[in-house]
Order: structure tokens, then C-alpha cells, then sequence
């Protein structure tokens, strides 16, 4: 009877052990989307405040 457990328990640790794996993997490749999409948002603000600065000098230029 304790043999039988001790394979189920073995079996479900196993099956167990499988799932973590797979979460773990989905973390990752969680955080690998989130620092993509951060880099994303800061190259468009970079983008963003060159256009601006740029605008801001011409208007300058054009006042002079």
C-alpha cells in the first residue's frame, strides 16, 4: 500500500515539477515582452523630445 503512494506522490511531484517549469519559462518570457515594450516607450519619447527640440530651435531661427 505505501509503495503505491509513495508512486503516485512521485507521479504528481513530477507532473508537479513539469508545471513550474512551464510557469518559470512564462515569467521570463514575460519579462523579456515587458523590458521590449519598455524599450519600445522610451525610444518613442527619445523620438519624441528630439521632434520637440527640434521644432522649438526651428521656431527660434524663424523669430530671428
Amino acid at each position: 500500500m505505501q509503495k503505491i503512494s509513495s508512486t503516485v506522490c512521485g507521479k504528481k511531484q513530477k507532473e508537479m515539477t513539469k508545471q513550474i517549469g512551464k510557469l518559470r519559462q512564462q515569467v521570463f518570457c514575460l519579462q523579456l515582452n515587458e523590458k521590449i515594450l519598455l524599450i519600445k516607450i522610451q525610444r518613442a519619447k527619445a523620438k519624441e523630445n528630439l521632434i520637440n527640440f527640434f521644432l522649438t530651435k526651428s521656431k527660434k531661427h524663424e523669430d530671428v
